[in-house]
């Protein structure tokens, strides 16, 4: 009976553990950030520096990879592995540049997200 019992329990934690693990190779794959919670998304976009890359910057302050990338004007493969002062390297400009772009896009992003959340007023009948 005890067995049985531990058996039960190990099963149960496994299937956690693989729920979990499902969970994060979703965001993972599918490019969109995990949903945005006060724990986890940064609020400041002034707060974007030099070394970090387009896929920290996406996860950390919650915007989906595609977005920066399309205000930057790269490709996945150009920004791969590259800071955003690598990518203002490659695009020969000054980092400052795409540092800029980078926090506008953020701006941008948050306040789209926040229009879509607001439910529009309905005129009165």
């Amino acid at each position: 009976m005890r067995s049985r019992a531990w058996t039960v329990l190990l099963l149960l934690a496994g299937l956690a553990l693989l729920g979990g693990a499902a969970y994060h190779v979703y965001h993972h794959v599918s490019g969109l950030p995990p949903p945005l919670t006060n724990r986890t998304a940064a609020r400041d976009p002034n707060t974007v520096r030099p070394w970090m890359t387009l896929r920290y910057v996406s996860r950390a302050y919650a915007v989906p990879e595609p977005v920066l990338l399309r205000a930057l004007g790269v490709g996945p493969q150009q920004a791969r592995h590259h800071t955003l002062a690598g990518i203002a390297a490659l695009k020969g400009v000054g980092t400052q540049t795409v540092l800029d772009e980078v926090r506008a896009a953020i701006r941008q992003y948050r306040e789209a997200a926040q229009e879509r959340a607001t439910p529009a007023a309905r005129p009165a009948p």
